[in-house]
């Protein structure tokens, strides 16, 4: 599985509400400023996505699905996208 932008944003996503509440305080995560970086961040994390790379990665998925049907091992695989 690699690992693209589009799941970055997710987990940037899921945990940004969370960080603010643990690591800064909970006025941080309610301020004008915090709201803004809370929910319009991610928005725009994922609209730059749609726009720019989601394309390209169902490319990637698919060459991914093409690779396993041709009978190309996981190892194999894994070794061409970690030192290529």
């Amino acid at each position: 599985m690699k690992i693209t932008t589009l799941r970055i944003w997710i987990g940037v996503s899921i945990a940004w509400p969370f960080l603010c509440l643990l690591i800064f305080n909970r006025w941080f995560f309610l301020s004008p400023l915090g709201l803004i970086i809370t929910f319009v961040l991610p928005v725009a994390g994922w609209a730059f996505w749609w726009k720019f790379y989601r394309d390209e990665e169902q490319q990637l998925a698919i060459n991914d699905k093409l690779n396993v049907e041709k009978g190309i091992g996981f190892l194999t695989n894994l070794k061409k996208r970690l030192f290529n």
